[in-house]
């Protein structure tokens, strides 16, 4: 009887070896045969669970746990949180509003897998920000900045790094944006959307680790230039950081592909 070992590689390239017996070559053909078999069917299963969601229609793995950040706020929070509720939950996403900021540390943030923000508040303590980097790089959870977003914590050049820029200024106007990251699972499939909103203009650009997903063009831009950068993402340490510009109120929010954007960038993250 003869004894081979075939190594394959697997996820994250740890190679897996499979001690194989066989009195032949060609019952050993058969079992490789065999084993490709099963691996491809699943590979396949996999494919179209994966596209079914961002064709709209995942059924999501269970219960994903999020924290919404909101606050007092022109941009209403609460209510647009309200908005997106149902949808994320229907996807499996359990979203829990707080506009308490002491949510920002290592025990109030640890049942969660993503923090999403949006609010226009301006301070944060040291520990608030450690809880909040920490959460991201060494725990490897999602951060979900959204819209106003980028002009919360306006002192603080840790968290505009981390979001990867800083709210400048803005006009206002029907938007419409070019996905130009068709390949990056987020924007895979995604159809895109126009709304009224607000043509934010971003500075204090972080581009290290960062992946723009779709840029808005037209008129209001920075000096010199022809788009703005308007959703994107970014890596840092162990966590994954999804932010758009899109958000200012209900006109966006109630727009089912801002949900199913929101979405991508929640599953993405976390």
């Amino acid at each position: 009887m003869q004894r081979v070992s075939l190594t394959f590689n697997g996820k994250n390239k740890v190679k897996k070896q499979y001690t194989i017996y066989n009195a032949s070559c060609e019952s050993l053909f058969m079992m490789v045969r065999q084993y490709l078999d099963f691996h491809m069917t699943r590979i396949l299963l996999l494919s179209v669970l994966f596209f079914s969601f961002f064709n709209n229609s995942l059924i999501t793995a269970d219960e994903l746990n999020v924290l919404f950040l909101g606050g007092k706020s022109h941009h209403q929070p609460e209510q647009l949180y309200l908005s997106i509720k149902p949808y994320l939950e229907s996807k499996g996403v359990v979203v829990t509003y707080t506009e308490d900021m002491s949510k920002l540390s290592v025990e109030g943030l640890k049942p969660y897998a993503g923090l999403i923000v949006f609010a226009n508040t301006t301070e944060i303590t040291e520990s608030q920000l450690q809880a909040l980097l920490d959460f991201v790089e060494q725990d490897g959870k999602g951060f979900i900045p959204l819209h106003c977003a980028s002009y919360c914590f306006i002192k603080s050049e840790p968290y505009i790094a981390l979001l990867g820029a800083q709210f400048k200024k803005h006009g206002g106007r029907v938007v419409k944006v070019k996905n130009v990251a068709p390949a990056h699972p987020i924007m895979q499939n995604f159809p895109g959307f126009s709304s009224w909103d607000e043509t934010y203009v971003h500075h204090k650009h972080n581009d290290k680790d960062r992946t723009i997903l779709e840029y808005r063009e037209g008129d209001e831009q920075a000096e010199g230039n022809t788009r703005e950068p308007w959703t994107w993402v970014r890596t840092q340490g162990k966590g994954r950081i999804f932010y758009t510009a899109w958000g200012h109120d209900a006109r966006t929010w109630n727009q089912p592909g801002f949900q199913n954007l929101v979405a991508r960038g929640v599953f993405w993250a976390c």
